[in-house]
């Protein structure tokens, strides 16, 4: 367990369950500081140790809030990043997906986030570094 502060001052209370390679595979947060555990988040991670799937709780009743998806490409370079904001597994009810596109050097160059609700571009551009 340990006592960490938010930016803001807010105290919490956080344990990390982690697997040998040292990965966050779970992570129990008690925001009020008062020994109840209000959120839970959960790692899945692939052979190179990127996070494929985080998911999280926030209500208590032990189901997920939202599910974030991650593909790669070979070079470890995030391809494809979804939200499912009603965390269920079963449906395909993806908020958002972020693309992303990549020079030979591995530098990002391009982002595209797509509301897939009704398939509106909601941000195409350059990314500047």
């Amino acid at each position: 367990m340990l006592l960490s502060a938010e930016p803001g001052g807010d105290l919490y209370t956080h344990s990390c369950t982690l697997v040998t390679e040292g990965n966050q595979i779970q992570i129990d947060r008690d925001n009020s500081n008062n020994g109840s555990i209000n959120r839970v988040t959960t790692n899945t991670y692939n052979a190179n140790r990127d996070v494929l799937v985080f998911s999280e709780e926030t209500n208590n009743d032990r189901t997920f809030n939202k599910i974030h998806t991650k593909t790669y490409d070979a070079y470890g370079n995030v391809l494809t990043f979804e939200e499912d904001a009603d965390g269920d597994p079963c449906t395909n009810n993806i908020t958002y997906t972020k693309t992303y596109t990549y020079d030979l050097s591995g530098n990002a160059l391009t982002a595209t986030e797509i509301n897939d609700a009704d398939a509106t571009v909601a941000y195409k551009g350059k990314i500047y570094m």
